[in-house]
């Protein structure tokens, strides 16, 4: 009778297991071949599916292969702007997409370039980066637009520029391809803006549905981050940027995040946003020269090379005595492809310790905010209890500061839009005013303090005339930066408006 009960209960604990564990996987493995099937546009793909994830897939055994492999892109020669075919400067550049299925759906990226003519014989050149299935590397093409109209798709178009040209001249040769490091769509963003993107890797896609299970961590933080041979020729320029402004930070030493804890009596600042916001930028500009390395861009919009989130720290000099400020670089959390939830708390753990005090929290973001970093900047502003559904918590806004980047080519009107919009996705009060406590200049040792007032909600400008001379947007956007997130006076150590983390109901350990 005891045996016929112990085997009732153990097969009793094997139901639980397969409606615990197997019926999810089952369900979460139904789900990725729906993604991938609504993307390929067959009718099921469950047939290709298991045999994809089959040991011995070539597919996916090659890829596996490539990740391990070093993360650059093996060029055959170094290239110079002798070895385009024509001089493109001036032309119209313009980023597009075919959908191809095979070897599985995907997006194949590639540049059009067309010289501006009134005739009606115009001069078109496709500049992509695939697969030669026959060798098993990538190339980089060159060809006369020869395909239908219809089936290209265009995102966005420009103006050649000397810059977009560099970059054209540094990955001429490239031949290291990767459906998941360096695709297609790496390769036609890096040349259009600089920024070594595939959104379709990023998390709950369906590229990264097919190769997610091969990733391992190491490989997700290397995800959109460029070429070590391309990183390394990263401009870092260490003169001052503006020999003219005063009241800036002064560096001291710069380290990586990981372990690093904030001492309770400095004044921590916080960066977040997505890759290629110009967080590091602002950074550079609050120190008034360069502190993080980018890349040099279009007129001076810069992009982020580095995956892992560092600590810049400097000395701000108040009207009563120095304060010691460490400012992150946060990675751009919501591209580092895991999922939300844990980007946040990985970010967290390396920040927060229960002694921490965190004096600003600046979220920076630029152009179309994605529904994928609208929910990650959420997630954060959330995990610091920014009230968000609380309108009349208003004091509780005074440590969060929205800035809308990349503004140079917009009208006020416009940028007034996009900020307000910003506003609107992230459920954030961009008019708030936050209080800026000084000392009544000549009364500093009386201690008599007066009380002034910055929007949380900024647009920034950083725009580069020449290789030694920035414009006034850019001046003008260092001095925004100082009122509203640097300390004025050292008693803001004392305020009780700071962040204190062990207050705070968000998982740090």
């Amino acid at each position: 009778m005891i045996v016929i009960i112990i085997i009732t209960a153990l097969l009793g604990l094997a139901s639980l297991a397969l409606v615990y564990f197997i019926f999810p996987v089952r369900r979460q493995r139904e789900r990725d071949i729906d993604i991938v099937t609504r993307h390929s546009g067959e009718s099921d793909v469950s047939d290709w599916w298991k045999n994809f994830r089959e040991p011995g897939n070539v597919l996916r055994d090659t890829e596996r292969k490539r990740l391990r492999a070093p993360h650059n892109l093996q060029q055959q020669k170094v290239g110079s702007k002798e070895d385009l075919p024509v001089d493109f400067t001036d032309w119209d550049i313009t980023i597009c997409y075919r959908n191809r299925k095979d070897p599985f759906p995907y997006k194949h990226y590639f540049l059009m370039l067309v010289k501006p003519d009134s005739s009606q014989t115009k001069q078109e050149w496709k500049l992509e980066f695939s697969l030669n299935l026959d060798d098993n590397v990538g190339e980089v093409k060159w060809s006369v637009k020869s395909f239908k109209q219809q089936e290209e798709k265009k995102e966005e178009t420009q103006k050649v520029t000397d810059n977009i040209i560099e970059r054209i001249v540094n990955v001429l040769y490239a031949t290291n391809f990767s459906y998941c490091l360096r695709n297609s769509e790496n390769f036609a963003n890096y040349i259009f803006d600089g920024n070594w993107q595939s959104h379709q890797l990023t998390q709950n896609n369906y590229m990264r549905k097919i190769f997610n299970d091969i990733l391992s961590n190491e490989d997700r933080e290397k995800l959109s981050t460029l070429p070590l041979d391309i990183a390394g020729k990263i401009l870092k320029k260490e003169d001052i940027m503006f020999p003219e402004l005063e009241g800036m930070l002064e560096f001291r030493n710069q380290t990586n995040l990981r372990g690093f804890r904030f001492p309770e009596d400095d004044y921590n600042i916080i960066v977040v946003g997505p890759t290629g916001a110009g967080k590091s930028t602002l950074i550079n500009l609050l120190f008034n020269r360069t502190v993080c390395v980018t890349q040099k861009n279009d007129k001076s919009n810069f992009a982020s090379v580095t995956r892992y989130a560092q600590v810049v720290s400097g000395i701000h000099f108040c009207q009563d005595g120095e304060v010691r400020v460490n400012v992150v670089d946060t990675m751009g959390f919501c591209d580092i492809f895991l999922e939300n939830k844990e980007a946040a708390d990985n970010l967290l753990r390396d920040i927060l310790s229960e002694h921490s005090k965190i004096d600003k929290v600046v979220f920076v973001t630029y152009g179309v905010i994605s529904a994928a970093h609208q929910e990650a900047i959420i997630q954060i502003m959330d995990k610091f209890q920014y009230p968000r559904k609380h309108p009349d918590l208003t004091k509780k806004r005074d440590n969060f500061v929205f800035l809308y980047n990349k503004t140079e080519k917009m009208t006020d009107y416009e940028k007034l839009e996009k900020l307000q919009d910003m506003g609107k996705k992230l459920g954030a009060d961009i008019g708030h005013k936050i209080p800026v406590m000084m000392l009544v200049q000549g009364k500093e040792e009386e201690g008599i303090e007066a009380e002034n007032y910055v929007r949380s909600g900024l647009t920034t400008s950083v725009n580069c005339l020449s290789d030694a001379e920035f414009d006034a947007a850019t001046k003008k956007t260092c001095k925004q930066l100082r009122s509203v997130l640097l300390p004025h006076t050292r008693e803001v150590l004392m305020s009780p408006k700071r962040l204190n983390i062990a207050q705070m109901q968000c998982p740090i350990q």
